[in-house]
């Protein structure tokens, strides 16, 4: 038996009570200090009480099925966030994905012998009774992303692969941050957070690959089927791939700060990377409804960027439009039917009467919530940048500024094959001639497009390694 007085905390958590029984049993003999949790939700609370009171534990043994929560998640959330403790997970059923996952300091298969015989359990305790890892955040962020994180379920959908950081902002030295993640099957997810000063923006995939094709847009080009030959659309992605990329924006340097106790700032979470929104419906606003709505800080905002679905449309007015702090924004590129259809050429053109349509939805939405919906134009020399279409767009949109905003981004040189690049005068000309047609200035917004190696629209959500090894391969 121990006799030190200050033997390690333990924590153990496992919905089998008589393996919960040994493990305490075992441990006790040997005069460690154990506290038990027989799911995840009560271990959350027991883990945040002791960041409350500091009695800080120094080893978790976590089974990795516990209930119908997953243990790699919990564990994982661990080594994260609380860092100064190490992770021992107990399985019968050995899962190397789950255990990659989770990347435990150590593993033990479950038998009666290793949980109370033989020592095993034991002698792993005393092996990782010290720290691996030290603490760098402060006690507040440390327990207020503990409570954040508690509400995502799925982050073990994904699994970190990369980051870079590409662009840079005007207002400051920040660099937009692209984390690379990949599915169970493989496939690559990009996330994004742009520099910001308050609620900072981001970027999250919906959906691999997007059957919208863009012309601007090359972020759809990176999928390929065995036969070598591009899938525009493979599948939206889960609930768990989406919750799991707010999880990784969380976990980031740039975004601790908004976990400060005295910091009332958040993160924006967007739906614009690759993927039409309309496409996953059902996943994107479960997530949100579900999920991000639980968390009190950060402060979680969302916004909505889509082509436009009359269906989707109609499904939020009739479902959803009491979800609080959402602002849609509508990939428009230009209000000449035909025009919108060369630049996108997987948006059905429909009726003559096809956009307006979709206007009077977006309206009905901004007078319901009272939040402007946002027309996003991609602008392209001599296609879609030009006098006429200015006044077209003031026409199209004519008496009804109290609903709508217009923001202006110049497609990144190269982006539109067979068109001039576009200049920073090119687009004030544009900004000048909406002026010009009766658009109220103070409702035009210009945007760099961050990453300069990204493409217009939702293609700038595209990680450069991707795109150079796809091409090395010759996929593109």
């Amino acid at each position: 038996m121990r006799e030190d007085k200050k033997a390690p905390r333990i924590l153990a958590v496992d919905d089998n009570e008589d393996d919960l029984c040994m493990i305490l049993w075992a441990l006790e003999e040997a005069n460690y200090k154990v506290v038990c949790a027989k799911s995840v939700p009560e271990a959350n609370e027991v883990v945040l009480e002791s960041l409350k009171n500091g009695e800080r534990f120094d080893i978790a043994l976590v089974d990795l099925a516990i209930g119908p929560y997953s243990g790699a998640e919990f564990a994982r959330r661990l080594k994260d966030i609380v860092q100064d403790i190490n992770v021992i997970v107990i399985t019968g059923n050995y899962d190397p994905k789950a255990s990659m996952i989770g990347d435990p300091d150590k593993i033990i298969i479950k038998t009666e012998m290793s949980l109370c015989e033989g020592g095993t359990i034991l002698e792993a305790v005393e092996e990782l009774s010290k720290p691996k890892r030290i603490r760098q955040d402060s006690p507040d962020v440390v327990r207020n992303r503990w409570v954040a994180t508690s509400h995502l379920v799925g982050i073990n959908s994904l699994r970190f692969f990369t980051k870079e950081s590409v662009g840079e902002s005007r207002k400051s030295d920040e660099k937009t941050k692209k984390i690379v993640s990949l599915t169970e099957d493989n496939q690559w997810v990009t996330t994004i957070l742009y520099p910001g000063i308050g609620m900072r923006p981001t970027s999250l995939q919906t959906g691999l690959g997007c059957n919208k094709l863009c012309r601007m847009c090359d972020a759809w080009e990176i999928l390929q089927g065995p036969d070598g030959k591009i899938i525009h659309y493979l599948r939206p992605l889960t609930s768990g791939e989406i919750s799991a990329q707010s999880y990784l924006l969380m976990s980031c340097p740039e975004t601790r700060d908004l976990f400060k106790d005295d910091v009332h700032e958040g993160l924006v979470l967007n739906y614009s990377g690759p993927g039409e929104f309309s496409n996953n419906y059902a996943n994107c606003i479960s997530v949100y409804e579900n999920q991000w709505m639980l968390i009190e800080k950060p402060v979680i905002s969302l916004i909505i960027t889509s082509v436009g679905d009359k269906t989707a449309l109609r499904k939020y007015l009739d479902k959803h439009i009491h979800l609080p702090r959402v602002t849609f924004y509508w990939s428009l590129e230009s209000v000449d039917l035909l025009l919108r259809s060369f630049i996108k050429p997987g948006v059905i053109p429909g009726s003559p009467q096809y956009l307006a349509e979709l206007r009077d939805l977006y309206q009905e939405i901004a007078e319901r919530t009272g939040i402007p919906v946002t027309a996003s134009f991609a602008l392209f020399k001599e296609l879609n940048c030009t006098r006429e279409e200015a006044f077209r767009v003031a026409e199209f949109f004519c008496d009804r500024w109290a609903f709508f905003k217009i923001k202006l981004m110049p497609g990144r040189p190269g982006s539109m094959r067979g068109y001039p690049d576009m200049t920073d005068e090119d687009l004030a000309r544009f900004e000048n001639w909406l002026i010009e047609a009766g658009v109220p200035p103070e409702l035009i917004r210009k945007r760099k497009i961050f990453g300069q190696r990204g493409s217009s629209g939702c293609g700038q959500a595209k990680a450069a390694f991707i795109a150079e090894r796809m091409k090395k391969e010759k996929v593109l």
